[in-house]
Order: structure tokens, then C-alpha cells, then sequence
């Protein structure tokens, strides 16, 4: 296999060699003298388009007062694989200017810029239009415009989502294949959390380095094979000497020479901080000044030990991004809603709100994005620009058709290597997904695209978990009125308070989906496209629902029957993974069907069959906990509500109150593979 690194050893060589074969020039005059051709040339158009870029580049800086340190967000400083981001900038621009040339109508390519993530990355406690991926896209896609290409930015964060599973897999369902660089929130949890029932690692090898190469080979199997860069957001900083969890995974798994995934650290790959290292210079400028906690209001101080907390103890209260009171777009018309900004001072002048990002906070996170992208595309232009000199033949369409040949050698998807650590079954197979969660960007399709023709249930479809009226709705005639009072009296805090609440709703995109049905709904029924199901395996599953999972969500456990081809499973024919709290079943229809898994049709039935309350008196589903009653064992996760006290004061079993009619299964996610 010929590695991109090998590929790129000098376009002087490689570009001009091609330039050779599509030109059918004599060598001697392509590579004659290229640093004389450089000079001459380099008031080519990509010098002009980086001068402009470069020029974009200076408002962010200046924004911040010149601070390099701050837009710095590299964690684990630069590494030669960067040049892959900036090689697909310059082949995706090349191509641009040359379709240009050769179709005046031609409006421009995308860049897109994917982010994964939970509610941190949705802009939960404040807008999803002030997010940093939106943030982000404020900033760098003015200057993407410089170049002709059009930046595309997909936000498919989900408010409670988990690492694992639909985190990991439907890469294409919720991104798209189109993706150039994907950003993963990396936050709260390790990456293998929540996989521990799926068995994804090698004997030898850790669940976490698995975790790691399971999500880099969904992610590096689309059809750009994207850069992948995690994103560390929380506000907590290292001691000396250490680094962030992600990065030390990273550094010891990656970029370590003997690291079990070193034979991926030729892919885009890298890790970011955004409250960090780039605090670390405020930190050490403020160190000995006194600095209020933002849990009271900056009354109590910061203990030494707290300091490190941009997020607790700001650098500077009045500016606690170092330089600035507020953030310069705060989601909302602030000439309609004026004082606004002064009556909700936590979201709109701190730098967080609680563990979320503040707006403040998340315009910090996008500039830095911005500033680091906007670097690889002004390395691109220098790329070009040279690349131009070398190749420039007298003929503009024509050194255009040779530098798009030469750069499209140099950017071809590599092959991906042997799994090192992830399992096979997992590993060495695309996955097919159908993902409902909202917002998704992809083709990949939804519960309701595999429904089958001939399926009679009366389930909703792809819809919210607690059927039509719940879940999100659009802006209403309710809705303008309360924040027409608020424009109508500036001064009445409480329309104020409750328009900018309403306006902050209605500005998040994410939605947990998914086809929802009661026992009365019938059978669901779903056909699964084996064509692609090496291994013959096949996961369904629910979302996760807040902190706690709803009384009247079924229990996968017990309250839920399958069917494969109109035949009941019994209950030792599959697998149900976790507790209570966002369950799966796993079906291995190899076991169950044998080699036809492959050549028949798979139609699996899903029915809600609630287990009737005098049984759920009998399981062992509450116990007391720190004077509390709490479910527990395959009931754990639930709402404390499915607990009470009995006449003694102790913790009795199953409150009675359950409805069975009121029970229902929803199912956001399948996996097959």
C-alpha cells in the first residue's frame, strides 16, 4: 500500500510527474528552475486568495489583542498530519478555481465541518445558534468565501448523549458522507463507556484504545475520509506536567511509536482544548489576584487549588475570556430585547453557566476552530501558489486541470489497517444504520425508511418519544405573544425573562425521535437490508431521556416481545444490554437463522407487552439508597417515582400506579452489520 505521506514527497516531483502525463511535457521544462518559476508566479490568484485569508485571519487575532496563546487550541501541539487537512483544502480549491474556468455558472464547492457531542456541543442553558459550531461558522465561513468554497457546518450534538453506540456508529445517518473534518465533543465520559456489554475489544487488548479505533474506523470509512479531531471543553485544567484525558489517550495510543494504533497516526488526527492550555498564560497572569467563585456570584473567593477552573474561578470576572465583557452575537435581536443582556447575566456575560459553555464561552471555542482551520487554509493557498509556479504551463486551464490531477494523487483515501485492538466482529465491517434522532444530515435513513411494506401497526412514525404534540414544537401564535409583551415593556423583567426562555427553546435543533408504540399499537415491523450484513448481526435500541429514564418507558427486560419473520425469540435467543436506563437488544441472526441471514429476508417484529403490576410486585426492582428509595438491577436508571416507601418507612417494591394501557417502547436506533 502506498502511503499518503509517500504520495506527497514533494509535489516539485510528484505534481510535476503528473503534469507530464496529462500535459505531455518534457520534463526539463516542468522542473527547470522552480524557485526562478515561484518568483515570477507568485502574484498568481492564490496569493491574492490567501492575502485575503490571512487578512481574515488578523480580525480574529485582533479581537483577542493580538493573544496567540489563547486562539491556540492544539493540545497536543502540530503534527505532520496536518498537512492531510491542508493537501484536501488545496485539491478541493483547485478543483474549485477549475470548474470555474470551465462553467461560469458554477457557484463553489462545500467544505463541511461536522460536530458530535452531547449538550455541550448543542448549546444547551443557552442558544444552539450561539454554539461554537455555529460560532465557528461565523467566523471561518466569511473567509472560506474567499476562496470560492461554501462552508457547510452540521451541528448533530444531542442534549444527554452518551459516547458509545449512537455516538460511535450512524456516522453517515448524522453527519453525512460528504464530511471533511469531524470534531468530537470529548467530554464527561471515557469514550468506551457504555460499550462494556458489547464486547468490542480484543482480549489483549483495553476497552478504551478499542473505543477509540471502533469511532476512527467509522469515521475514516466515509468517503472523504474525514480528519478527526477531539474536542476537550471542560474548564477543569491538568497539573503541571499533565495532560487532558483524551490526549493521553492520543499521545500513548496514537503518537507513540509503540502505541497499539501508531499505524493510524497517518490519518487527521489530533486533540483540542479549548480551557486549557490556551488559559494557561491568564492563569499564570492572574495567579496571585483575587478571584470570585461563579457559583455565588463572584462573592466567595477561589482557593488556590480552584483556580485552575476557568470555569468556577474566571481569569478576570468583568472578562472572563481575558479581554472581553460579552460575546458579540448573543443569539437573540437585541435592538427588539435591549435588556436582556442585563437580566440574564449568567448566559450572556460568563464564560459558563453551570458545566455548559456560556455564549461567552462558546465564542472562545469557535474563534479558536476558526483560527486553526483558517491557518490550513491559508497553508493550502501557499500550496497552491507554489504548486501553480511549478506546474504553470502559459495556458491557466490547463496548469489548473494538471494541479487538480496531481493533488486528487495526492489526497486518495488510504487504505485503513488490520484492526490492532477493536474486536473483528466490530471492526473490520461497515455498519448500516437507521438513525431518527434529529438533527441528522445524512441518507443514511430512519426508523421509518425500514418499516415494512407491509407493516399494519399503528406506531408513530420517526416522531417524538411521547407521541404527536410532545417534543418540539414550531414557534406559535402563544409563543410571538409572550415576547411581544416583552418588546412591548423593556422593563418588565418577568416578559423578558420568560421570551428570552422561549427564544432559547426554540433556537436548539436536537430531538431525541424514533418510532413510539403502546401494546395496543400491534406488531412493528421492520426489514433489514442484508446485503451488507457480513457478520449477521443486528442491535435496536432507544434513546436516552434526561437524567432518569420515564416511568411509562418499557422495560426492554420485560415488557417488550420480538418476532424474526413472523416466529417469536425467546428471551435466551437475544441479548438486552444495560439496565434500565437506554437499552438495546442484540440479535445474532447467524444463531438464528444461519447462512439465510444472508439471502432471505430479515423482517423482525418489535410488540409492547407490559409485565402486569401483581408480577412487578414479585421483582426485586427498588432499594434504599442514602435514605431514598431507588430502582436497581434491570431497573436501574429509572425515575425514582417507580420506588415508594411502604407502612414501615421501608423501601417496598413496585408502586401499583404503573398503566399498563400507558406503558410504551420507542426505538430510535438500528445497527446492522
Amino acid at each position: 500500500m502506498t502511503s499518503r505521506r509517500t504520495r506527497a514527497l514533494g509535489l516539485a516531483a510528484v505534481g510535476a510527474l503528473a503534469t507530464v502525463a496529462v500535459l505531455g511535457l518534457g520534463a526539463e521544462a516542468v522542473m527547470a528552475q522552480p524557485e526562478e518559476q515561484h518568483r515570477r508566479l507568485s502574484g498568481s490568484m492564490f496569493a491574492s486568495m490567501k492575502a485575503e485569508v490571512d487578512a481574515g485571519r488578523a480580525e480574529i487575532l485582533d479581537y483577542y489583542h493580538g493573544d496567540k496563546e489563547l486562539l491556540d487550541i492544539e493540545d497536543l501541539g502540530r503534527h505532520d498530519n496536518d498537512m492531510v487537512i491542508v493537501s484536501k483544502m488545496a485539491e478541493r480549491i483547485a478543483k474549485t478555481k477549475l470548474r470555474e474556468k470551465q462553467d461560469r455558472a458554477f457557484s463553489g464547492n462545500k467544505w463541511v465541518i461536522g460536530h458530535l457531542g452531547s449538550s455541550v456541543t448543542a448549546g444547551h442553558d443557552g442558544f444552539g445558534t450561539t454554539a461554537y459550531p455555529a460560532a465557528m461558522g461565523r467566523a471561518l465561513g466569511p473567509i472560506f468565501e474567499k476562496v470560492g468554497l461554501n462552508l457547510d457546518v452540521r451541528n448533530a450534538a444531542v442534549g444527554g448523549r452518551g459516547p458509545w453506540m449512537e455516538g460511535s456508529i450512524c456516522l453517515e445517518n448524522q453527519l453525512g458522507d460528504d464530511v471533511d473534518i469531524i470534531v468530537r465533543e470529548w467530554e464527561y465520559w471515557s469514550l468506551e463507556d457504555g460499550s462494556q456489554d458489547f464486547g468490542i475489544h480484543q482480549d489483549d487488548a483495553s476497552p478504551g484504545t478499542a473505543a477509540v479505533e471502533f469511532f476512527l474506523r467509522q469515521a475514516l470509512r466515509l468517503s472523504n475520509q474525514p480528519a478527526v479531531h477531539f474536542m476537550k471543553l471542560t474548564a477543569g485544567h491538568k497539573r503541571e506536567g499533565e495532560v487532558t484525558p483524551h490526549s493521553k489517550v492520543l499521545a500513548a495510543d496514537i503518537f507513540d511509536t509503540h502505541g497499539p494504533l501508531h499505524s493510524y497516526s497517518r490519518f487527521a488526527i489530533n486533540g483540542l482544548t479549548s480551557f486549557g492550555n490556551p488559559f494557561d498564560h491568564l492563569r499564570e497572569q492572574y495567579e496571585d489576584e483575587p478571584r470570585g467563585r461563579r457559583r455565588d456570584g463572584g462573592k466567595s473567593s477561589c482557593s488556590a487549588s480552584d483556580k485552575p477552573n476557568v470555569a468556577d474561578c474566571p481569569v478576570i470576572w468583568e472578562k472572563q475570556d481575558g479581554y472581553h465583557e460579552r460575546a458579540q452575537y448573543l443569539g437573540y435581536d437585541e435592538a427588539k430585547y435591549p435588556t436582556m443582556f442585563r437580566n440574564q447575566p449568567i448566559v450572556t456575560q460568563q464564560l459558563y453557566v453551570n458545566w455548559h459553555p456560556a455564549v461567552l464561552g462558546h465564542e472562545v471555542t469557535g474563534n479558536q476552530l476558526a483560527y486553526l482551520y483558517s491557518r490550513h487554509l491559508s497553508e493550502a493557498l501557499d500550496k497552491l501558489d507554489k504548486l501553480y509556479s511549478e506546474l504553470h504551463t502559459g495556458d491557466e486551464l490547463d496548469t489548473l486541470t494538471a494541479m487538480e490531477k496531481a493533488l486528487a494523487l495526492e489526497v486518495a483515501p488510504e487504505d485503513l489497517p488490520a484492526p490492532q485492538a477493536c474486536e473483528e466482529t466490530w471492526c473490520e465491517y461497515n455498519v448500516k444504520c437507521a438513525y431518527s434522532t434529529a438533527p441528522h444530515w445524512g441518507e443514511g435513513g430512519t426508523i421509518e425508511d425500514w418499516v415494512y411494506e407491509e407493516d399494519t401497526s399503528t406506531w408513530t412514525r420517526d416522531g417524538p418519544p411521547f407521541g404527536p404534540g410532545t417534543g418540539r414544537q414550531p414557534w406559535s401564535a402563544e409563543d410571538q405573544a409572550v415576547c411581544d409583551l416583552a418588546e412591548a415593556d423593556p422593563e418588565d423583567s418577568q416578559s423578558v425573562n420568560a421570551c428570552f426562555k422561549t427564544l432559547m427553546m426554540h433556537s436548539q435543533l436536537d430531538e431525541k425521535r424514533g418510532a413510539s408504540g403502546h401494546k395496543k399499537d400491534g406488531r412493528l415491523q421492520l426489514k433489514i437490508d442484508n446485503s451488507e450484513m457480513f457478520k449477521c448481526m443486528l442491535v435496536v435500541g432507544e434513546n436516552t431521556y434526561g437524567w432518569t429514564k420515564p416511568t411509562v418507558l418499557a422495560n426492554w427486560h420485560y415488557d417488550m416481545k420480538f418476532y424474526l419473520n413472523g416466529e417469536p425469540i425467546t428471551k435466551e435467543q437475544y441479548k438486552i444490554t444495560h439496565k434500565g436506563h437506554q437499552q438495546y437488544a442484540v440479535f445474532d441472526l447467524r444463531e438464528l437463522m444461519g447462512g439465510a441471514c444472508r439471502r432471505e429476508d430479515v423482517i423482525l417484529g418489535i410488540e409492547v407487552d407490559p409485565l402486569p403490576v401483581d408480577e412487578l410486585h414479585q421483582l426485586d426492582a427498588c432499594t434504599t439508597r442514602q435514605g431514598n428509595c431507588a430502582a436497581h438491577h434491570e431497573w436501574g436508571g429509572y425515575d425514582s417515582k417507580l420506588c415508594g416507601k411502604n407502612g414501615d418507612g421501608e423501601c417496598g417494591k413496585y408502586k401499583a400506579f404503573r398503566d399498563a394501557d400507558e406503558v410504551r417502547a420507542v426505538v430510535s436506533y438500528i445497527f446492522a452489520y
